[in-house]
């Protein structure tokens, strides 16, 4: 009996233990197992269970595209893969962006995609003696004519950013956190209906419609008003928001309380203060109605997984004054021993998907430093080997210093800026994380840009990055205020 005259429940069986590239290469043997090997119900099983970074909207399950779509998705990423695995991965093009401010680069991030780019500069008016931050959304769907789609500025200092978009990519909402010299942050959010043909930088085009544009105070402190509050992180998604804040009060240890808000009705509360088992120092971040909440408690890192607050999911009552917000059902509770210094530096992801990826870098090590990579699943989709906390660690070169890192959307790629303390050189190193062998990642890393590639600009000049997985497109800050595009072939 040959393969393709197997029953179909026993041939999908046999389907679902090949990798994508082994079915596209089945595909073409024979007509029956070609049909067979397009249904749409066996390509959404492969690319829910594969490690490919399809360019995919986050918000969108990829059991809502067609096996044609996700193919032509899949073929896309396992050319990407393959140069990106390479030693020396290939530029297909470098794009610099006409940036409209000479500031430095306070924040970089590309949405899911890398069609769009948040960049946030910051700098000091010196005649007027106030700091400013200056927020630019551009589109980069066709990258031979970038376009600043929206910009605008704010007083303050720069604090922190968050952005997301809705509705099939025609909304975007922004969250900015600011300090203006007083004793609390604030955040400013804008929610902006864009098109493709939006150009800030042209005086002909078009303005953005402005569906919701508000200064977002903290809610009255639950503790002493002689208390300092710092923003130290947010996530937004869906027009809702999470974010920390630090609370500083003379004599007394720095505490933390998450907060919580809806941006489309600019209500903001507390939450309470916990959970079951609290993290001292949270940060959190939004996705698909749940709320992953991680951070140190004592050497081990600790990541907790729950759903949304009820108080966040309806607007009845959310103009409402009231008790702090009660915590959403836990669904998972993970513990990693990193066994790092409280010190050392936790690099996350700003948006994650099936995956949480952090990296630890203790390159203050004088014996061997290294990179400590902890993946932690965040479905129930995965096969069991990918259904546990995973790790490994890269190591790096003596006497160097890490001074920028972006992890991909679901933590498979990494990319960060390595500078050589002895040399006084600037280098970009890639990282990516495979299946699981024997409980272990399989993991490559390498050099992605030399001190001396063959661009337009040095890596020593690299300031700030961002970083997109699934196209592998690099978004480069240099220290002259000038803006790269890398694209990867």
């Amino acid at each position: 009996m040959g393969l393709a005259e197997l029953p179909d429940d026993v041939l999908l069986l046999v389907y679902s233990y090949l990798a994508i590239q082994d079915v596209l290469a089945l595909k073409q043997t024979c007509r029956g197992l070609h049909a067979f090997g397009s249904a749409d119900y066996l390509w959404h099983r492969l690319t829910e269970r594969s490690d490919l970074p399809l360019d995919v909207p986050v918000d969108i399950p990829s059991t809502q595209l067609s096996s044609d779509e996700l193919q032509r998705l899949a073929v896309k990423a396992i050319r990407l893969q393959l140069n990106w695995r390479r030693p020396s991965s290939g530029i297909k093009r470098t794009t610099s962006l006409p940036v409209a401010s000479d500031a430095l680069f306070e924040f970089l991030q590309f949405v899911p995609g890398g069609r769009w780019l948040l960049v946030v500069q910051g700098g000091l008016r010196r005649f007027e003696h106030r700091n400013y931050t200056r927020v630019a959304f551009w589109n980069l769907s066709d990258i031979d004519h970038p376009r600043c789609v929206v910009m605008f500025e704010f007083t303050g200092k720069h604090r922190g950013s968050a952005v997301a978009l809705r509705d099939g990519e025609s909304l975007v909402t922004i969250v900015v956190a600011l300090n203006d010299g007083g004793s609390q942050d604030f955040m400013q959010v804008r929610s902006i209906s864009i098109d493709e043909t939006m150009n800030a930088l042209d005086p002909m085009s078009p303005l953005p419609s402005m569906v919701v544009s508000r200064r977002l105070d903290l809610p009255p402190l639950p503790v002493d008003i002689r208390a300092t509050a710092l923003i130290e992180g947010m996530s937004v998604w869906d027009g809702q928001l999470a974010a920390t804040v630090a609370l500083i009060i003379p004599d007394q240890e720095i505490s933390t309380r998450m907060l919580v808000a809806n941006t489309d009705a600019g209500c903001s509360r507390w939450m309470r203060k916990g959970p079951d088992q609290p993290i001292p120092l949270p940060q959190a971040r939004l996705q698909n109605n749940r709320m992953v909440v991680f951070g140190y408690s004592r050497q081990d890192f600790v990541v907790r997984i729950y759903d949304l607050p009820c108080w966040l999911q309806t607007r009845h009552g959310l103009g409402l004054e009231g008790e702090d917000v009660t915590w959403g059902k836990l669904h998972e509770h993970y513990s990693y021993p990193l066994g790092s210094s409280l010190m050392d530096t936790v690099h996350i992801p700003s948006v994650s998907v099936n995956f949480f990826t952090i990296i630890v870098f203790n390159e203050a090590d004088s014996t061997q430093p290294n990179a400590h990579v902890v993946r932690f699943p965040l479905d129930g989709i995965r096969a069991h080997s990918e259904s546990k906390v995973t790790s490994a660690r890269v190591p790096l070169p003596l006497d160097t210093s890490i001074r920028s890192v972006s992890i991909g959307t679901t933590g498979r790629r990494a990319v960060w800026v390595e500078h050589n303390l002895d040399t006084t050189r600037t280098r970009l190193m890639k990282l990516e994380l495979g299946g699981v062998h024997d409980g272990a990642p399989e993991l490559l890393h390498g050099v992605l840009l030399p001190a001396d590639p063959p661009l337009p600009f040095s890596t020593d000049a690299c300031h700030s990055l961002a970083f997109d997985e699934a196209t592998c497109r690099l978004c480069l800050g240099l220290w002259d205020s000038s803006l790269q595009i890398v694209d990867f072939s």
